[in-house]
């Protein structure tokens, strides 16, 4: 069977991102609060959704030391550019910023939006994006080399998660009561059906009994395929991209494409394990600390790192927050500089 990595198939990057600290974009932001309603989902507008300290740094140059299967690089923001990437270094780097405009040219009703569900719903309108393209968080980076068989073989793509019931099971609901009666929060949902991002894609696509839950990590994806769908369904990408902030009622792209391409039987499903995502709690890494240590060992098998809210790290423990900017200085930074 032949793979990308014989017959040269380009590959390209796409990476969406912000800089919420920026005045413009918080001023730009708060003239559309009054949108929110209760559909609204409660991390909407949460800070974490929008701040940022230079991942998205770690992001591209993880992407060019790890990936030499990345043609392009596409940056996929709202009049914006990091102040650290310049004309040249864009140019030495391959990575071309692709405003809101140009993928919501159709659809420019509905911009602003801060919504990376109505964003990713159109990535596929980038100019020039090559059929097979991965596509990063600014929080996701590559800490070892990869190939183009970690992403494609032959026609297939590689998904990287597992299966879940589409309908809550008895342990689950008892879980579900047990921990919100902890909180003190009432239990609301569903007892018969989960209703999330995930499942919404996968109805989509005819299952309604079970749903692929991907890990956090870089996913590919085929162009056509999700353009195809979207040009056959206008009503439902319209009404997917005309919320400014993520909504219960919204699918996610990838959700959906993940689905699609099951369906299709050419998907190879793996569990993960190559993957590792960090999320800092209060007063630091807490019960993640063992995967920290884990990745900081330099484990040829871990090749996937999602580190959530450093922001907040930084705040909560900067002693932790140093070790981790250390780690990433010395595993994606290092003979790189010659770049900067």
């Amino acid at each position: 069977m032949n793979n990308l990595s014989i017959n040269n198939d380009p590959i390209d990057a796409v990476i969406t991102w912000v800089d919420g600290n920026d005045p413009q974009h918080i001023a730009k932001r708060n003239l559309y609060l009054n949108e929110i309603d209760q559909e609204t989902t409660g991390c909407a507008t949460l800070e974490g959704r929008f701040l940022q300290i230079n991942e998205i740094k770690y992001c591209i140059f993880s992407i060019r030391k790890f990936a030499p299967l990345i043609r392009n690089i596409f940056l996929v923001t709202d009049e914006q550019c990091p102040n650290w990437l310049t004309e040249k270094l864009r140019e030495n780097l391959r990575v071309t910023i692709i405003d809101h405009k140009v993928i919501f040219r159709d659809h420019l009703q509905y911009l602003p939006t801060f919504n990376t569900r109505s964003i990713n719903t159109l990535l596929w309108k980038i100019p020039d994006l090559s059929e097979n393209f991965l596509v990063f968080n600014d929080d996701c980076f590559l800490v070892n080399q990869t190939s183009p068989v970690d992403f494609y073989v032959g026609e297939n793509l590689i998904l990287r998660g597992h299966w879940r019931l589409s309908h809550l099971t008895l342990p689950r609901i008892i879980k579900r009561s047990v921990k919100n009666v902890l909180i003190g929060r009432v239990f609301k949902e569903n007892f018969r059906k989960i209703q999330n991002h995930y499942t919404m894609g996968a109805k989509l696509a005819g299952y309604d009994k079970e749903y692929f839950e991907s890990v956090h990590a870089p996913f590919p994806m085929k162009k056509s395929v999700i353009e195809n769908f979207f040009r056959e369904n206008q009503e439902l990408l319209e009404n997917n991209i005309r919320y400014r902030f993520r909504n219960k009622n919204q699918f996610t792209a990838s959700g959906l494409f993940f689905h699609l391409i099951l369906k299709e039987g050419k998907a190879i499903v793996k569990d993960g394990n190559d993957s590792i995502m960090i999320i800092p709690r209060i007063g630091g890494l807490k019960q993640d600390r063992y995967k920290f240590d884990l990745v900081n060992q330099k484990s040829n098998d871990i090749k996937f790192l999602c580190f959530q809210d450093l922001f907040y790290l930084k705040q909560e423990n900067p002693h932790e927050f140093a070790e981790v900017i250390d780690y990433l200085e010395k595993t994606i930074m290092s003979n790189q500089s010659r770049k900067i």
